[in-house]
C-alpha cells in the first residue's frame, strides 16, 4: 500500500468517529426519527457516489454508505428507545395547590 492509501485510510477512521459524534448530538438534540432519516439519506447518496470508478470519489462513496448505515442503526435504536422510556415514565400527577385561609375583616 502507497503512502496516500494510509493517509485515505486515516482520514476515514478520523471521519467515521467524527460522524458518530455527530450522530450523538443529533440523537440528544433533535426529535425522534431525524437520525434515521439522516442516515437513509447517507446511505442513499453514498451508493450514487461510489458508482463513479475513480478512488477518492469511491473512498467519499463508501464513507458515506458506511456513515449512512451506522445511523440508521443508531436511528433505528433511538426509536425505540425513546418509545420505551416514553412509556414507561406512567400518567402525569397534577397537585393542586393548598386552599387559602379565609380573609378577615377590619
Amino acid at each position: 500500500m502507497d503512502t496516500t492509501g494510509k493517509i485515505y485510510i486515516a482520514i476515514s477512521i478520523v471521519v467515521l468517529i467524527g460522524m458518530i459524534t455527530a450522530f450523538w448530538f443529533i440523537s440528544k438534540k433533535c426529535a425522534r426519527g431525524v437520525l434515521f432519516a439522516i442516515g437513509v439519506g447517507l446511505w442513499v447518496a453514498g451508493q450514487g457516489i461510489s458508482s463513479v470508478p475513480v478512488r477518492e470519489m469511491k473512498l467519499i462513496g463508501g464513507l458515506c454508505t458506511l456513515s449512512g448505515f451506522i445511523g440508521g442503526l443508531l436511528g433505528l435504536f433511538d426509536l425505540f428507545r425513546k418509545k420505551k422510556a416514553d412509556a414507561s415514565a406512567g400518567p402525569s400527577v397534577s397537585v393542586e395547590p393548598p386552599q387559602l385561609p379565609p380573609q378577615q375583616s377590619k
